[in-house]
C-alpha cells in the first residue's frame, strides 16, 4: 500500500508551486514518477543501459511538455525555478533528450 500514494503536506497550499496549475501538475508528476524503492532500477533505452536510483526519474523536456500539456519554454522556466528553490537537482543523461 505504501507505494501507491504520495504524501502531500497541507502547507503546499501556501507554497508558490500551488499558485500555477501547470507548475503544480508538473511538480506532482515529478513526485509520482520518482523512484520510490531503495534498490536501483536498471533498464534499456535504444540499446543503452541506464540506472534510476531512489528519488530519480527520467526526464526530457520535449516528452514531458507533451505529456503534461505545458509549453517547452514554460517547462524550462519551471525546472530552473525548482532547481533554484532546491526542490529539484539535475543529473543530465544526454541520450534521453536527443531521441
Amino acid at each position: 500500500m505504501a507505494e501507491n500514494f504520495i504524501p502531500l503536506c497541507r502547507s503546499v497550499f501556501d507554497h508558490w508551486i500551488y499558485e500555477d496549475a501547470e507548475y503544480f501538475k508538473v511538480w506532482v508528476t515529478m513526485l509520482a514518477r520518482a523512484r520510490y524503492l531503495q534498490e536501483p532500477k536498471t533498464g534499456n533505452y535504444n540499446g543503452s543501459l541506464y540506472t534510476v536510483e531512489y528519488g530519480q526519474f527520467i526526464f526530457g523536456y520535449k516528452k514531458w511538455s507533451q505529456d503534461c500539456g505545458i509549453s517547452y519554454q514554460r517547462l524550462r522556466g519551471l525546472v530552473k525555478k525548482l532547481i533554484a528553490a532546491d526542490m529539484l537537482n539535475d543529473q543530465v543523461v544526454p541520450f534521453f533528450e536527443q531521441q
